[in-house]
């Protein structure tokens, strides 16, 4: 396990961070972290706070977000191209 993991108790909620690929705003969603390294998302994401997220919905550019990291408990970031997290659809059968 990586270390930036090391003493998680798992299941872990996380805030999964991305940016509008187009617009200059910063987007926030509740996660779950599990042991396997996997992330299940809370969507949608919401504009961070005191981010502007007024862009034109019709925008087809608009919708598109880069998933960039996610925030530990402790406040540790974690990038995705870490490789050490990664989305899943749904939570590690139990």
């Amino acid at each position: 396990m990586n270390e930036a993991l090391a003493g998680l108790q798992f299941p872990v909620s996380v805030t999964v961070v991305a940016f509008d690929t187009c617009f200059p705003v910063e987007y926030h969603a509740a996660g779950t972290l599990y042991a396997d390294g996997g992330v299940l998302i809370q969507y949608p994401f919401l504009p961070a706070d005191g981010q502007d997220g007024d862009e034109d919905p019709e925008d087809p550019s608009a919708a598109a977000i880069d998933i960039s990291y996610i925030v530990l408990p402790d406040g540790k970031e974690v990038m995705r191209s870490d490789g050490i997290w990664h989305e899943v659809a749904e939570p590690p059968a139990a």
